[in-house]
């Protein structure tokens, strides 16, 4: 039976994005390692995407029967097409709106595979409008982009981010401070790299490659290597 981890009142919160092809309620799976060990320090908040989409990479057979699953972007976009889709932001800003209402400091970003692209794009975002520079090309979802994550942790990444403005072609260099982790037997590794390597300050942004390949690792030495470096992040936040 998958292990449930309940809200604890006063805990801050971590945004769970999850890949291409898959859910939150699988991504709560597939993060059930990581759970174990920082469920102590943060609350895990997973979202589902917008669209409806076939299962992504070795989703079956193992999550058989998990329907429906979900993308960040719809079904006919093309990989390679950097704008974020409204209905992406709208259910991801209302997620954040629910739990802060409720007084959760939500201050981390974690996700895995084409939820980094999204992850990516919020956080370029939030330093965009910190800047005092117009998010979008309408006024659409300004007010609702408050969310001060001060942190980011990508998972397997992919590339490139999902940005709010077809302004947005020269990204300035994101300096959130960021983890990012990919698998030498990733046969997408080159992607993950790409995104920390041409999105990313590289003052701010760790790197670590695990023997694995795209998927969360399943060894308890792996899973604490990447609860450290969180923990070290929150931790740097802080003061």
């Amino acid at each position: 039976m998958h292990q449930t981890f309940a809200h604890t009142p006063g805990k801050p919160g971590l945004l769970c994005l999850h890949g291409r092809g898959t859910s939150a309620m699988i991504f709560d799976i597939q993060l059930v390692r990581l759970q174990r060990v920082l469920s102590p320090f943060f609350n895990f908040v997973f979202i589902d995407a917008p669209f409806e989409s076939e299962p992504g990479p070795g989703v079956l057979p193992v999550f058989e029967g998990c329907e429906p699953f979900y993308s960040w972007t719809p079904m006919e976009a093309q990989w390679y097409e950097g704008i974020m889709n409204e209905k992406s932001l709208e259910v991801v800003t209302k997620e954040l709106q629910k739990h802060e209402a409720a007084g959760m400091e939500v201050v981390g970003v974690l996700a895995f595979s084409q939820g980094t692209r999204m992850a990516a794009g919020l956080l370029h975002a939030q330093e965009t409008r910190e800047r005092g520079h117009k998010l979008l090309d309408s006024n659409e979802g300004e007010v609702s982009l408050r969310t001060k994550f001060k942190f980011g942790v990508f998972l397997m990444g992919s590339w490139p981010p999902l940005v709010l403005s077809s302004t947005d072609k020269e990204m300035r260099r994101i300096s959130i401070p960021t983890l990012h982790v990919v698998g030498a037997q990733d046969q997408w590794r080159n992607n993950g790299c790409k995104l920390k390597e041409e999105y990313f300050n590289q003052s701010n942004a760790k790197f670590m490659e695990l023997q694995v390949g795209h998927h969360l690792p399943a060894k308890d030495e792996e899973t604490l290597m990447i609860s450290e470096e969180v923990l070290r992040l929150w931790n740097e936040a802080m003061g």
